[in-house]
C-alpha cells in the first residue's frame, strides 16, 4: 500500500495530479446532486488532473440546463459552482416562412423535478390545420449515457407539389395529409459516438377538406394518395461533439439514419429511406461564429408523403413551403453569425447566410442547382432561459423566382 501511495504522489508532483477527498455542489436550487455527479469524469477517491476538471465543466454545460459551470479544487476538496437556467418553458411560437403560418402553444421542461428528464406537450396550427405532440425523454436512461425517447404525434399538413421544371412556383397537386405517428427509440452514447435504435409507426389518410378554395377548384378532379400504414425500424449512427456556451458553438457532428419501411396497409411494396447530416461550427474570437450544415436524403418509394419536401418553413429560406420535392435531395446551409450586442441579460446576434439545394425524382437530376438564396437576419438570445432564441431572416432567391422573403420564429434556423 505504501509503495502505491508513493507512486501516486510522485506522479502528482510531475503532472499536477491530486487526490479528490470530497465533492460539494453550490448554486443549484432544482437540479439533484446525482445529476451533477453523474456528469463528472471523476468521483471521490480518484486521482485526477486539471484536464478532468475542464472536461467535467464542458460536460455540465453540454446538458443545456446551466448558464455556467466552474469546478475549483483546493487541498483535494472540489467545489462545483453552477448557475441554473430557467427550464420550465411555456411554448408559444409564431413562425412564418414559405407562405405558411405556424403557431404552437404548449409547455415543456428538460429538467423535470431536477432529474434531467424532459417532458412536454404542445398543440400547433400549421396553415390553419391543427395537430400536436406529447413526448418524454430520459437522457440518462438507467443512469447511463443513453436516451429513451417516446413521442406521440397527430400531424395535419397541407401538401402542395410544384412543377420542378418551372422557374415560377406552379402547383400541380394539393391535398391534406392527416398522420398519426408513434416514435419509440433509445440512443446509447460512448464518448463521441452514439446509436439510435427503435421504430416509428405512421398511419396516413388524405383529403381536401381544409384546403384553400382555389386549390379545391384546381385539384378536386385528381385522385388522392392511398391511405397507408407503415412501420419504420430506426437504425442510426452519429459521432462528433458540439460544445455550446452561450451563443458560441464549436465542434462537428455527423448523423446517418436508415429507415427500412414495411408497408402494413397500402398498394405498394416495402421501401427504404435514409438521411445523412453534418453540422460544423467554429467560434472566432469573442464576436463571430461560423456554422455549416450539409444534408442529403433519399427514398425508394412512390408514396408522395415519404418524399423529401424543402421550402421556406424549413431547410431553405426565400421559397414557399414544399416548393422543392423529390425522392432525393442535397442541401447546404452556411451562416456567419456576428455578435452585435452582448449583456448578461440578452444578446443580439447578426446573421448572413447562403442556402443551396438540389432535389430530384431520380439521382441523375441532382446535378442541377434547383434553389439558392442569400440573406441576412437578426437573433435575440436570452442565455438564462433554456434555448430561447428569437430569429428574423430576409432571404432573396438567387435561382428560380419566389416572393416569400421573410421568415421568423423561435430557435436558430439550424
Amino acid at each position: 500500500m505504501s509503495v502505491l501511495f508513493f507512486s501516486l504522489s510522485a506522479e502528482a508532483s510531475r503532472s499536477n495530479s491530486f487526490l479528490v477527498n470530497s465533492i460539494s455542489i453550490s448554486g443549484t436550487t432544482k437540479t439533484l446532486d446525482r445529476v451533477v455527479l453523474n456528469e463528472l469524469t471523476f468521483k471521490q477517491g480518484d486521482v485526477i488532473q486539471d484536464e478532468d476538471l475542464e472536461e467535467s465543466e464542458e460536460r455540465l454545460l453540454t446538458l443545456g440546463i446551466f448558464v455556467s459551470s466552474k469546478i475549483e479544487c483546493e487541498s483535494g476538496n472540489c467545489l462545483v459552482n453552477l448557475q441554473e437556467k430557467w427550464t420550465t418553458i411555456p411554448i408559444f411560437k409564431a413562425s412564418s416562412g414559405g407562405g405558411v403560418q405556424h403557431y404552437t402553444l404548449g409547455i415543456y421542461d428538460p429538467n423535470l423535478l431536477g432529474r434531467y428528464l424532459e417532458t412536454g406537450a404542445q398543440i400547433e396550427s400549421l396553415a390553419g390545420l391543427l395537430g400536436g405532440v406529447v413526448w418524454f425523454r430520459d437522457r440518462r436512461f438507467l443512469g447511463k449515457k443513453m436516451m429513451l425517447d417516446l413521442q406521440q404525434w397527430k400531424i395535419n399538413r397541407v401538401r402542395i407539389k410544384y412543377d420542378q421544371d418551372l422557374d415560377q412556383p406552379t402547383e400541380t397537386k394539393a391535398f391534406i395529409q392527416d398522420r398519426s405517428q408513434t416514435v419509440v427509440a433509445i440512443e446509447p452514447e460512448w464518448d463521441q459516438f452514439k446509436l439510435r435504435l427503435g421504430f416509428e409507426f405512421h398511419s396516413d389518410q388524405f383529403g381536401r377538406n381544409g384546403l384553400d378554395e382555389r386549390y379545391k377548384r384546381l385539384f378536386n378532379g385528381q385522385s388522392l394518395p392511398p391511405a397507408t400504414q407503415v412501420i419504420q425500424p430506426i437504425l442510426g449512427i452519429g459521432f462528433g461533439q458540439m460544445k455550446a456556451k452561450s451563443w458560441k458553438l464549436d465542434g462537428h457532428t455527423f448523423h446517418f439514419e436508415i429507415l427500412p419501411s414495411f408497408v402494413v396497409k397500402g398498394d405498394e411494396g416495402n421501401f427504404v429511406g435514409s438521411k445523412a447530416e453534418y453540422l460544423g461550427a467554429k467560434s472566432l474570437g469573442d464576436r463571430w461564429n461560423l456554422v455549416q450544415r450539409f444534408v442529403a436524403g433519399t427514398t425508394t418509394t412512390n408514396y408522395l408523403q415519404y418524399w423529401n419536401y424543402l421550402g421556406g418553413l424549413d431547410r431553405i429560406r426565400g421559397y414557399r413551403d414544399n416548393r422543392f420535392a423529390g425522392r432525393h435531395f442535397l442541401l447546404s446551409n452556411s451562416e456567419v453569425r456576428p455578435i452585435l450586442f452582448e449583456s448578461s441579460k440578452f444578446i443580439i446576434q447578426g446573421n448572413a447566410f447562403l442556402d443551396l439545394t438540389t432535389v430530384g425524382e431520380e439521382t441523375k437530376d441532382l446535378g442541377t442547382l434547383k434553389g439558392a438564396s442569400a440573406g441576412a437576419g437578426l437573433r435575440l438570445i436570452v442565455p438564462k432561459i433554456y434555448r430561447l432564441v428569437l430569429r428574423l431572416d430576409y432571404a432573396k432567391p438567387l435561382v428560380r423566382e419566389d416572393d416569400q422573403n421573410f421568415s421568423f420564429g423561435v430557435q436558430q434556423f439550424f
